[in-house]
């Protein structure tokens, strides 16, 4: 008889806590902090919301008012080496006014070694990449004409994050880097660790 009543109150608890949630949701959509109901929805395992917030953190740009369109990630093993790859697209107008002028953040076209990481490049010693490729290798990042890029050397011997001029100069790869398409308001998001 103990043990029944035992369960009974511990459902009840669990039904307590679920509505709880629920209600911190909708209070969070309803008076606009998006935060709060993403917070509140993760706790039930509702919401992509956390990896918004990541996003948001490592661009230094708040992204959680895009659509997840793609997301993949093969990081894992010993050393957690892998990429991490995420279209998002954003209602017309997107991010392109918060943009300039960010740290990280710079205009199209691409520098001479961003562009050979995303797409591959021809230099005087032969072809140097595309590193930032699917499954067939072809470079995950589509053309893009006009937007702006980031890049972040995460590596431990960068001198500075946002230079990309020792990136090649390594063994190893660790390093941030997002794409955003003014035409399609869509961005191309990576974390690429080797």
């Amino acid at each position: 008889m103990k043990d029944r009543k035992q369960a009974k109150r511990g459902k009840k608890l669990r039904q307590m806590a679920v509505l709880a949630i629920a209600l911190i949701t909708a209070a969070g959509t309803l008076s606009g902090c998006k935060g709060l109901g993403l917070t509140a929805a993760e706790m039930l395992g509702l919401s992509a919301g956390g990896e918004l917030r990541e996003i948001s953190e490592a661009l230094g740009v708040d992204v959680t008012e895009g659509n997840v369109v793609e997301s993949e990630d093969s990081h894992g093993g010993f050393h957690g080496d892998g990429m991490t790859f995420v279209v998002l697209h954003f209602d017309e107008g997107g991010l392109a006014d918060q943009l300039e002028g960010l740290a990280g953040w710079h205009p199209l076209p691409l520098s001479e070694n961003t562009e050979a990481l995303a797409y591959g490049r021809d230099t005087e010693d032969g072809r140097r990449g595309p590193y930032l490729c699917d499954d067939e290798g072809q470079p995950v990042f589509p053309e893009i004409q006009n937007g702006y890029y980031y890049f972040r050397d995460r590596h431990t011997e960068s001198k500075d994050v946002y230079d990309d001029g020792d990136v090649f100069e390594r063994s190893s790869y660790n390093f941030t880097m997002a794409i955003y398409d003014i035409d399609t308001d869509r961005m191309y998001y990576v974390e690429f660790d080797t």
